[in-house]
């Protein structure tokens, strides 16, 4: 006896079988018929044609059918199963070695032995039914003989045969000889001559076949051949029908035209299709029927499958088609048969439904254990039978004994609570843990969010309870002055005797002389305390502070170089480089890069291309002179007031430097008049020196730069050779007076 834990593992009974049979066959066929006794004995024949081997009657070792198979009248071998929660007792079975069953002929209660062999069921005996209008008679007419060795008859095309029997063909005797399986009897032959002629009792054979042939065994030579038969004679008679079930289609028998006559539809078991005899040729067929089979008990096993025919068709057979034995001795055996689960109950056998199948019977000596399936799922057995197993059936009950316990359970947690039962635990709990009377008044905060919100709880004793901002943050004494606390996603801050909103930097502290300076991270950002003040810091913040002590220092920082200007950094230009420029470093010149700078009092500039040639143009050199191949350049003002080398013509530099002790009209070598103001020296227009041509001056005529101009009907001054015959004519008419200038 073999112990296995948890899981079944039974031979089925159809594999049991099979591989039984196996062992004692001749092949590895398993499909076959069971027999119900003992296995009948077979002769060992000759193969047709062959002369060997000798036939000594019906009494012989013999072999199973080609095909290695087994049958049964509804009897049944099975293993057992002695079912407790944690190990299963296997027993097992006894199978025959042989496959027969047995046949019963209507027309007289005459019972014959019969036997599987490949497709056929061959009866084991030869056929003794003494039936009016066909001609049978006795060995010699002695009645103890057909007793013995079956009746011999005239031939009558294998209509002697009972019910769905018939007379082989050649080809049906020929092979089952060639699997030497059927028990053959000699006895002899006779023949209606003057008189019954009768001979070769004990030493020969002859069987009719269906086309009236005689297939012959001759002798102590064993010599096997078909020959016609004799019109006048007498032969055994040996009955044949189908299985109407084979292995697979390469089983099937020759379909030919004996089929004629017969239902011819046979089932295929490896592929559960039907197929029947149609012009010479097997043809699939939708109708699994079986009502054409000799015996509707028989049960016929393909690999580790059981068939029976049971309400015209193949069916897969169930423990109710065996007499498997199921009484008090049993009581709580369990049994695989055809890969199904039994169990011998007090009403009888029962078919065994999931889980039992694999965790067994729930029986009173299991009752309140707990398994699992392969599939992983867990039941309990109760009362009631296997049911699934739940949350308590692990954790146990919630009672007084248990408030505020946690367990876990398929993967999530459960809190007892005082209303004894289980739940699961809330995010807060799992968080702050279980309110329970040892944590009552305590407070936990619980933080979440991006922005880091502050929600407090306050435990009862029994639950967490959310806290407003009031009672959060009780009163502000002057103990807390300055203290932040952050309700929600808002900080509030203890300062004159109130809680108010904080700003961003009230919990960055003081920011003075004494922290100036000072970098402080609140809420992911950076800051700088700084001209009393914090503020968000900037990348030139960590140069260091930048006032009125350090105003102009320059520093560099990732390569580039800031100056302290107006309190903050700043990218440094050359000016900042250069350094202070005002009233009393005028005219300083300093060098950077290469290049010349001058303080004008208020900046730096640069030479220009002039003064890279004459020098700076400052108020020591105001007034000087310098000439280029023939232009002249002086160091004076511009419009803009600004000492620059400009050119001058040649009438101005004749007139000299402009000074205040200089006449203030003074007429040059070009006919022109300037004036000297404020330093310069400026030429007058015709109108500075006449005034404007207008309706009043009309026809007025002055000479300007030594040409004559005359206010003309175009209210303009107006000076052309065009003009000069038209202006004398005007002269001499108008008798007007020229005007010299000045």
């Amino acid at each position: 006896m073999k112990k296995i834990s948890h899981f079944f593992s039974v031979c089925a009974l159809g594999l049991c079988l099979a591989a039984s049979f196996v062992a004692c066959g001749d092949d590895d066929d398993d499909f076959g018929v069971r027999k119900k006794e003992d296995a009948l004995d077979i002769e060992d024949s000759t193969d047709i044609g062959n002369s060997s081997g000798k036939q000594n009657g019906s009494s012989s070792s013999g072999k199973q059918d080609s095909t290695g198979s087994s049958s049964s009248k509804g009897k049944s071998s099975s293993s057992y199963v002695d079912t407790h929660y944690s190990a299963i007792s296997l027993i097992d079975p006894k199978v025959p070695q042989d496959s027969v069953g047995s046949y019963v002929d209507s027309r007289d209660e005459q019972k014959y032995g019969t036997l599987r062999v490949g497709p056929y069921i061959w009866m084991t005996s030869n056929l003794a039914n003494k039936t009016q209008g066909l001609g049978n008679v006795c060995y010699d007419n002695n009645d103890s003989l057909c007793q013995k060795n079956g009746r011999l008859y005239f031939p009558n095309g294998g209509s002697a045969c009972p019910g769905k029997f018939r007379a082989p063909t050649r080809s049906e005797w020929k092979y089952v000889m060639d699997n030497k399986n059927v028990p053959l009897v000699y006895s002899g032959s006779c023949k209606m001559e003057e008189s019954l002629v009768c001979s070769g009792m004990g030493t020969e054979a002859y069987y009719l076949t269906r086309d009236d042939f005689v297939y012959t065994i001759l002798g102590e030579s064993g010599t096997t051949l078909f020959k016609k038969a004799n019109t006048y004679g007498y032969y055994s008679q040996r009955c044949m029908a189908f299985t109407y079930i084979v292995h697979t289609k390469s089983d099937l028998p020759t379909c030919d035209s004996s089929f004629a006559d017969v239902d011819n539809s046979f089932y295929v078991a490896n592929m559960d299709s039907a197929y029947i005899c149609y012009k010479g040729k097997w043809s699939l067929s939708s109708y699994k029927r079986c009502g054409n089979v000799v015996d509707t008990t028989l049960l016929y096993t393909y690999s580790d499958s059981v068939y029976i025919c049971k309400g015209g068709y193949w069916n897969r057979a169930t423990i109710f088609d065996t007499d498997e034995k199921c009484d008090s001795t049993r009581l709580n055996v369990v049994v695989n048969y055809n890969d199904v689960m039994y169990a011998c109950l007090a009403t009888g056998w029962e078919k065994l439904t999931y889980p039992s199948t694999e965790l067994g019977l729930c029986i009173p000596s299991v009752r309140g254990k707990m398994d699992s399936t392969s599939s992983g799922n867990s039941y309990v057995c109760d009362s009631t039978g296997w049911r699934t197993a739940g949350m308590t059936d692990y954790i146990g009950n919630c009672d007084s004994t248990r408030w505020f316990e946690v367990a876990k359970y398929s993967g999530t947690d459960y809190v007892c609570r005082s209303s004894n039962s289980w739940t699961s635990m809330t995010s807060n709990e799992k968080t702050m843990g279980v309110c329970s009377p040892k944590l009552k008044d305590s407070v936990a905060v619980v933080v979440s969010g991006y922005y880091y919100s502050h929600t407090p709880y306050k435990c009862n004793g029994s639950a967490w309870v959310e806290l407003d901002r009031n009672a959060y943050l009780d009163s502000c004494t002057a103990e807390r002055k300055g203290e932040i606390i952050r309700y929600s996603s808002t900080d509030y801050i203890c300062k004159n005797g109130s809680w108010s909103t904080a700003t961003r930097t009230d919990s960055l502290g003081v920011c003075d002389s004494t922290t100036a300076g000072t970098f402080k991270t609140h809420g992911g950002k950076d800051y700088i305390c700084k001209n009393g003040s914090w503020s968000t810091a900037t990348r030139t913040d960590s140069l260091g502070v930048c006032d009125n002590t350090n105003a102009g220092t320059l520093k560099t920082l990732g390569g580039i170089e800031y100056v302290c200007k107006n309190k903050s950094w700043a990218k440094a230009t050359d000016a900042d480089r250069l350094g202070k420029c005002d009233s009393s470093l005028i005219e300083t010149v300093k060098e950077l890069n290469d290049v010349e700078y001058m303080c004008r009092g208020s900046s730096w500039t640069a030479k220009d291309s002039l003064e890279k040639k004459f020098g700076f143009c400052s108020e020591k050199r105001n007034g000087d002179t310098a000439m280029v191949d023939t232009t002249i350049y002086e160091c004076m003002r511009n419009t803009s007031r600004v000492l620059k080398w400009q050119v001058v013509d040649k009438v101005i530099a004749e007139l000299g430097k402009c000074t205040t002790t200089q006449a203030r009209k003074v007429i040059a070598s070009d006919g022109a008049t300037y004036s000297c103001s404020n330093g310069v020296w400026h030429k007058l227009t015709i109108e500075e020196m006449y005034g404007r041509c207008t309706f009043y001056t009309e026809y007025k005529e002055v000479v300007y730069m030594k040409r004559l101009f005359v206010c003309d009907s175009s209210i303009r001054w107006a000076n052309s050779e065009e003009d000069a015959p038209k202006l004398v004519e005007i002269s001499a008419t108008k008798k007007k007076k020229v005007v010299s200038n000045l």
